[in-house]
């Protein structure tokens, strides 16, 4: 139903991609895809299916994935110009 796109108290959800990273007895690991990115999205979707959100890490932004990145680390961002 999340892959197709939601409605949520009048909110329209476009489709999203969820699929499971890893599994456990007490846990469950989901890598999300956004189209949107709405204002709390994810923690809206996953309260109208009482997913428990224990945490959420945004693993990429665009084009830009956070790698090897430390929490407070930083790393400049190379431009590349059209040629």
């Amino acid at each position: 139903k999340i892959n197709q796109g939601i409605t949520i108290d009048n909110m329209i959800y476009k489709k999203i991609k969820i699929k499971i990273d890893k599994s456990n007895k007490n846990y469950t690991w989901l890598i999300v895809k956004l189209r949107e990115g709405k204002n709390r999205e994810i923690r809206n979707i996953c309260k109208y299916f009482s997913w428990q959100i224990v945490k959420l890490i945004r693993i990429q932004y665009g084009p830009y994935k956070l790698g090897d990145l430390k929490e407070g680390q930083i790393e400049e961002i190379k431009v590349v110009e059209n040629a």
